[in-house]
């Protein structure tokens, strides 16, 4: 059927839901279409049913110490391991887009639909870090499910699309971003080594996923007792898990480019050209998850989305944010000082799934035509 996928094969034909657009924006009316050819007559069959459902979840392992009482009175200050765990579903609903009356006879079908998504509801994100003790894992996902349901109550044919949110960009789209940063150094907390300036030139504040990302650093430390050592330029993401008022929150550097700083006493200014390769993020993917206990293989949809650097996301459980970052290295012991830095909102533009734009039925589709139905559902 057309280029379906192979989890719309069934015994009976095929069924596959599709949107029309690769990904939506909130506020906008998401519109789509189910598409099913029956190769043979299902005489129980009762309805088609889409499910929708949205939701933001958050969690990770913490570790602490409090007092722990037991039942022959003791009490015993003990280590406690415990996840912290978080969930909202945004909205969730299924209705029938066409009820059988007698069985359904074999043939092409297409039941069109539409529902309109809320103003306020975050980007469809991924992040899981097993490498570290706490073990965060945050997700914010959007699905459509789709079936072919019969008189007893077995699925005939059951098809699951992943819908894909996208926030508008939260920062302006700016170019020629020029900042300057300068500082008093000091070393061991109190000793002033006089003071140090950068000036950074930004091509943009927006990019594409497989752009490079260039800034050009005029360094100026002629007026300062030591020297800057390097001067290093960063991708930098900020995520935080809210979970009942439990704040899980890092930083991480996603790529970072390093060149030589300038000398102390300096009487003249060096210029940098540094470039970080966007198209360099990319994560492992797990071939299955966990379960129920049992191993689970990714979608394709789901799989394309995690391996990809994630967008901007702002829900009540999950926060995500970039940042393009200068940074200055000294030599000596300067801890507790500020040293020149320069640091900008980065929007990275979401790489478009090609396999969510380039559905089409086959040449010999010719489907028996139903109205659209317009769904609503519950709103949390």
């Amino acid at each position: 059927m057309g280029n379906i996928d192979s989890r719309a094969q069934f015994g009976n034909g095929y069924l596959q839901a599709a949107c029309d657009q690769p990904f939506y924006e909130p506020g906008q009316t998401v519109t789509g279409k189910v598409y099913v050819r029956l190769i043979n007559n299902i005489a129980d069959a009762k309805c088609v049913q889409i499910k929708i459902r949205g939701k933001e979840k958050g969690s990770w392992w913490e570790t602490f110490h409090r007092n722990v009482r037991y039942t022959d009175g003791r009490t015993v200050y003990q280590q406690v391991t415990e996840k912290r765990k978080s969930r909202k579903d945004f909205f969730s609903g299924s209705v029938s887009l066409h009820d059988f009356q007698a069985g359904a006879s074999k043939g092409d079908y297409v039941f069109p639909f539409q529902f309109q998504l809320s103003e306020n509801i975050p980007s469809s994100f991924f992040y899981k870090n097993s490498h570290i003790k706490k073990k965060p894992k945050a997700q914010v996902k959007y699905c459509i499910k789709a079936s072919l349901e019969t008189r007893s109550d077995h699925n005939e044919m059951q098809y699951k699309q992943v819908l894909i949110v996208r926030e508008k960009p939260d920062q302006a789209v700016m170019e020629k971003i020029a900042k300057i940063s300068e500082q008093k150094v000091t070393t061991w907390c109190c000793v002033n080594q006089g003071t140090s300036k950068i000036e950074v030139q930004f091509d943009k504040n927006t990019f594409f996923p497989y752009e490079q990302v260039k800034c050009k650093v005029e360094l100026n430390n002629g007026k300062c007792n030591i020297p800057m050592t390097a001067v290093r330029f960063s991708v930098e993401q900020e995520l935080s898990i809210n979970c009942h008022n439990h704040i899980f929150r890092d930083l991480i550097v996603i790529k970072e480019k390093q060149e030589n700083g300038a000398p102390a006493r300096h009487d003249k200014n060096e210029e940098r050209e540094l470039e970080v390769d966007l198209s360099q993020i990319k994560y492992q993917v797990p071939a299955h998850r966990n379960k129920g206990g049992k191993h689970v293989q990714f979608s394709l949809e789901d799989a394309f989305q995690m391996s990809q650097a994630q967008p901007d996301c702002h829900g009540s459980i999950i926060k995500n944010d970039y940042y393009l970052a200068v940074r200055t290295v000294f030599d000596g012991c300067t801890c507790c000082a500020e040293l020149p830095k320069v640091r900008i909102p980065l929007n990275i533009l979401p790489v478009i799934n090609p396999q969510l734009a380039n559905f089409a039925p086959p040449n010999d589709y010719n489907p028996k035509d139903h109205e659209i139905t317009k769904i609503t559902f519950n709103k949390n």
